[in-house]
């Protein structure tokens, strides 16, 4: 038997390691530097979700990791990479904002999917099960919180599911206050409707255990 790796086998590997440098080396040393400095850092995909999963990603970065091999992950970061190739546009462009709530400093940074420079406009890429019933509510304000640490007043929400293809336009930045307001009063869960049932930390979450979600 042929004990030596076969190319997918390989190839997979590479993306789940840069998926991890991506998503959790880079914006641990990103949290590091600033903190460093005396910041207290949020990214955006943190101010649309449950205010106890930043806590827990800390506590047990080990759950985050073993997300990176769910299947769902890998395909819509294929999605992803595929879409930076052809697409003629910067990828995963960086900004950051600076809040001050309460004499203390925030840093709010985000990585956009895709930036359009010649038009300004942001373009974030969802992979979902199912086209119907979008656009989703979280990828909204995520999207207009890009908008609003950007800048800019135009971006495309695009959709990719087996059962189809769409695209949404969104020209609605977040203001300052609504920011600061997010901030100011985090919610455990964000969205009680369905996010505990989709959360990886729900085994661990003391909400969810007692019920009390």
């Amino acid at each position: 038997m042929n004990d030596l790796p076969l190319q997918g086998e390989l190839v997979l590997r590479r993306l789940i390691d840069a998926m991890r440098k991506k998503y959790i080396d880079e914006r641990n040393s990103y949290r590091k530097y600033y903190e460093g400095k005396g910041y207290e850092i949020i990214f955006v995909h943190e101010l649309c979700e449950c205010s106890r999963k930043m806590r827990y990603s800390k506590l047990f970065p080990e759950i985050g990791i073993l997300k990176l091999f769910k299947p769902h992950v890998i395909r819509g970061e294929l999605i992803h990479l595929a879409l930076e190739g052809i697409s003629n546009m910067k990828a995963n462009v960086r900004s950051e904002k600076r809040v001050r709530i309460n004499n203390r400093d925030f840093l709010i940074a985000g990585s956009v999917d895709l930036y359009d420079e010649s038009r300004k406009r942001v373009i974030e890429i969802k992979t979902v099960k199912s086209i119907a019933n979008t656009p989703f509510e979280h990828h909204i304000l995520q999207t207009r919180m890009y908008l609003w640490l950007l800048n800019v007043k135009d971006a495309e929400l695009w959709y990719f599911a087996s059962d189809g293809v769409k695209f949404y336009y969104v020209n609605n930045p977040c203001t300052d206050n609504e920011i600061q307001e997010i901030i100011k009063n985090p919610s455990a869960p964000r969205w009680p409707q369905w996010e505990c049932n989709m959360c990886e930390y729900d085994q661990l979450c003391e909400l969810k255990i007692q019920g009390t979600k």
